[in-house]
């Protein structure tokens, strides 16, 4: 039983030794659920719930929670996993939970968490009634979920699905794709939408087997791209070496951008590898769970280079910064170190009486009045000649821009009679050539 600070029930689990002994057997594969009934305390029922070998459900364990949060699934796992000697399931199936999945993935990390294929499908209606061929849609959809023989056959009809109705923006549809859980985790903001924008054009491209090399087994994938207003299907090469989870595509996208592309994502898919890429395809520059030094230190752009004090109260930053980084793993720590602060700030502001802290600050604007504007910087070529000018130079000078003007003058009209003679001799030449 779990109990709050003042002795009420919050959640409860049970199980008898009947379960405790079927889950020995049974136990591979189980399902979770919550939608059942409540009671006047509104505390949903929850089972676990395995297959016999006669193909019939069989209860593994029960529960009546408070709450559906993570950290009331986190408990509940955590109880029923310690009821059963610490054996995991292989794979549990569950709503389309969020609380539930974050609890599962804490708890179960090496189980197969799959969403409950009922659960789907009873919200097709709500998820998708109001398109206008809802009634295609929903054909087309049963018969890629209940129909397809394969993996390769299901793409192929969930993306007939996704071009014919133009389904591509659909957040529900896009939803199912395992891949962006991993990642959304661990990429920022920014980097998560080029990732889901290579999961959306995954709708383009259909993986299928080639060869086998050694270890490296080659896909062909073939994309369907708009080359100048015409489809045209582009192929590209991936080789996954399985063992030690190695992928190269042609396109080379990772090794530009440090993204997985759809091509990739697509023999990821079709060899059932989506439940967890290794972390060398996640490059530590994208992560947003890393914490970076240079975030945490302010900037400031001080022009006091050499000063004494500024020296000072650097030092002690860089002190302080190594004890928030270090020295704080848990709130109590923080409480420590933050009291420490207070008294230590109290003690520093006692010992400085208020003329020091106003002599203190006209220093420090003196210091900065004293900076001056730049240099003005020296013009390329020859100085200008400020000395001003005679009489007697003025009129040299004027006659020197005369006698320079006449000259231009003199050639503009030799160049004027030499294109008169070339025109008379060429009318010449005309004349005499026709007659």
């Amino acid at each position: 039983m779990d109990v709050d600070d003042s002795s009420h029930l919050r959640n409860v689990f049970w199980a008898d030794a009947r379960c405790r002994a079927a889950y020995e057997y049974f136990g591979e594969v189980i399902t979770f659920d919550t939608t059942y009934l409540t009671n006047k305390y509104d505390m949903p029922f929850a089972p676990f719930v395995g297959v016999n070998h006669h193909g019939q459900s069989i209860l593994l364990g029960y529960a009546l929670l408070s709450n559906e949060d993570t950290e009331t699934f986190t408990w509940l796992f955590t109880t029923w996993l310690a009821c059963m000697n610490g054996r995991a399931p292989n794979a549990i199936i569950t709503d389309q939970d969020r609380a539930m999945k974050n609890a599962i993935e804490a708890v179960f990390p090496k189980a197969r968490h799959r969403w409950c294929l009922w659960h789907i499908m009873k919200k097709v209606p709500e998820k998708l009634g109001r398109h206008s061929d809802y009634e295609s849609i929903k054909i087309l959809l049963h018969d890629a979920v209940y129909d397809s023989s394969s993996i390769s056959d299901f793409m192929e009809k969930w993306e007939k699905m996704i071009e014919s109705y133009e389904l591509h923006d659909n957040d529900w549809l896009k939803g199912f794709y395992g891949f962006e859980s991993q990642f959304q985790k661990a990429f920022t903001n920014a980097k998560f939408k080029e990732f889901q924008a290579e999961v959306g054009a995954m709708m383009y491209c259909r993986a299928s087997f080639e060869r086998i090399e050694g270890l490296s087994s080659t896909f062909c994938v073939t994309e369907s791209k708009k080359v100048f207003d015409k489809v045209k299907n582009i192929m590209f090469m991936v080789s996954f070496n399985e063992k030690d989870f190695e992928i190269h595509c042609t396109c080379c996208l990772f090794e530009f951008k440090g993204i997985l592309c759809r091509h990739i994502l697509c023999v990821l898919n079709l060899t059932g590898k989506t439940e967890s890429v290794p972390s060398s395809y996640i490059l530590p520059r994208w992560r947003k769970d890393i914490k970076r030094r240079h975030t945490l230190i302010k900037c400031s752009f001080d022009q006091l280079a050499g000063n004494e004090e500024l020296q000072r109260v650097s030092k002690a930053c860089d002190a302080f910064y190594e004890v928030a980084s270090l020295g704080i793993q848990t709130e109590d720590d923080l409480l420590k170190v933050m009291n420490w602060i207070k008294d230590l700030k109290i003690e520093l502001t006692c010992k400085q009486s208020p003329p020091e802290v106003i002599e203190r600050d006209s220093l420090v604007q003196k210091q900065r009045n004293k900076i001056l504007d730049p240099k003005e910087a020296r013009s390329k070529g020859r100085p200008p000649f400020k000395r001003k000018a005679s009489k007697v130079d003025q009129v040299v000078k004027k006659k020197l821009v005369g006698k320079k003007t006449q000259k231009r003058n003199k050639k503009s009209n030799n160049y004027q009679s030499q294109e008169e003679v070339i025109l008379k001799f060429s009318s010449l030449i005309i004349f005499f050539t026709y007659t």
